[in-house]
């Protein structure tokens, strides 16, 4: 049986190396997984929620991104990308 051994990657490793990538990849608890790309539904949606969450924190101090905004979530070993 032939096994595939998948690269592990630290926090710190991951976002060295994915620094230099030209596709967009997200990182959990070591393991790296390539993002694909985006359908044009998605977009649509992600727009619309995008702009409703500006409207609504106006004037509070919060910003809204709609996309390729890295999101590093402590307690899970994750980053994740916002798109």
């Amino acid at each position: 049986m032939n096994t595939v051994l998948k690269p592990r990657f630290t926090a710190d490793d991951y976002l060295q190396w994915e620094s230099g990538q030209s596709e967009k990849h997200e990182y959990l608890a070591g393991e790296v997984f390539a993002m694909a790309g985006a359908r044009r539904e998605h977009v649509v949606v992600s727009l619309n929620i995008a702009a409703a969450f500006k409207q609504a924190l106006r004037g509070s101090g919060c910003q809204t991104y709609i996309a390729d905004m890295k999101l590093r979530v402590e307690q899970a070993d994750a980053f994740f990308i916002l798109a």
